[in-house]
């Protein structure tokens, strides 16, 4: 008797954990885990395509032919936009030496280009230098605006993310006085508003590929080019 008993639990046991162990037609029907949200690079990339109306292709490859893209590729995309000249144009004058601030002179660009006009007070660094010379060229059109390759690319990043991200350039210029990095910013906030996901319907301003001024590869000459 006791032999069947020990019999009988032991199957009930078995039963039991085949039951448990075998996936159950509920489980097997849940939806796949969501992908991890995008690196703060890829979230940088994401932000540039939307913002200069580029494939995210486009953005990689542009990436290969300059160094330092997080720095370089978005001044070189805003400079070509305004300039109507090809990012390819603006790459070969970099390797020729030149500075952004040279670039945009030949090109016949201003230096208040790089700038969001934010009421004249006191700014923390990085851009209380470029500041400062903006507000007096304000006052007097003879003051010449020095502007340093990093200064430039900070001030190219406050106008693409306080306009992507609809942030006061204000807030930005706080978060970079307390040693926020951009890449930092981009993905903080995009993750604020997008979950950390791609986003498929292109935003941004101006012209599109294909349209006069688009700034993507191999474009015509446009103004400007020596």
């Amino acid at each position: 008797m006791k032999q069947w008993e020990s019999i009988r639990v032991l199957l009930l046991i078995c039963l039991l954990a085949s039951a448990f162990l075998s996936p159950s037609p509920v489980r097997s029907q849940l939806p796949p885990p969501p992908p991890p949200p995008l690196p703060d690079p890829e979230i940088l990339r994401q932000v540039l395509g939307e913002h200069f109306h580029l494939p995210l292709a486009t953005i990689r490859n542009l990436e290969r032919d300059v160094p330092f893209p997080d720095l370089n590729l978005p001044v070189a995309l805003f400079i070509a936009q305004r300039a109507h000249v090809s990012v390819d144009l603006l790459f070969s004058w970099r390797r020729e030496g030149l500075s952004w601030l040279l670039i945009a002179e030949r090109l016949r660009l201003p230096a208040t280009i790089f700038f969001v006009p934010i009421p004249e007070g006191r700014v923390g660094p990085p851009y209380g230098r470029a500041y400062g010379y903006y507000w007096k060229h304000k006052r007097d059109k003879r003051v010449r605006i020095f502007l340093a390759d990093q200064e430039i690319a900070d001030l190219v990043h406050l106008r693409i993310s306080s306009s992507y991200f609809g942030l006061p350039p204000t807030r930005i210029i706080a978060l970079r006085a307390e040693g926020k990095r951009f890449l930092h910013i981009y993905g903080q906030e995009y993750r604020k508003r997008h979950g950390g996901k791609a986003v498929a319907q292109p935003r941004g301003e101006k012209a599109r590929p294909g349209e006069k001024g688009a700034p993507g590869k191999g474009m015509g000459k446009g103004k400007g080019q020596r």
